[in-house]
């Protein structure tokens, strides 16, 4: 094979691996404050998954801990039983996707529609890289 043909094929290689490194890196979300404030009592799980982008998750790198002014961001939604941090709603199994910005947490109904909500904002704890490597190669 000519030099200049390894040489493109060299080139082409490190432009995709590289594309592959940022995405890993800079992964879009749909977990966000945004699409939290999208979501209405009485919707099934089907249209919230719709929203965030699929199943519960966690979207993030590492470890999380709540943002130190979490009382003062955070946001509810529902009628009756909003969650606080005490009380049968707080204590019963939500469904939860989480960011690195973001923690929501869904509570639904025996039929499977949204009785409320609560997000709040986190912070990601410091990674070292190669956690996140093993992370992604899921290792």
């Amino acid at each position: 094979m000519p030099t200049r043909r390894r040489l493109l094929v060299a080139f082409v290689a490190c432009v995709a691996f590289g594309f592959v490194g940022v995405y890993m890196v800079w992964r879009p979300t749909a977990i966000t404050w945004e699409n939290f404030d999208r979501i209405r009592v009485g919707m099934t799980l089907e249209q919230v998954e719709a929203i965030l982008g699929g199943p519960e998750r966690d979207d993030g790198d590492g470890q999380w801990e709540f943002d130190v002014l979490f009382d003062q961001h955070v946001a509810v939604m529902g009628a009756d039983g909003v969650p606080g941090k005490a009380g049968p709603l707080w204590d019963s199994p939500a469904h939860k996707w989480a960011a690195d910005q973001v923690i929501i947490r869904l509570w639904f109904d025996p039929e499977g529609r949204v009785t409320a909500g609560h997000a709040a904002p986190v912070r990601r704890l410091p990674v070292r890289l190669i956690d996140r490597l093993r992370r992604w190669l899921s290792m």
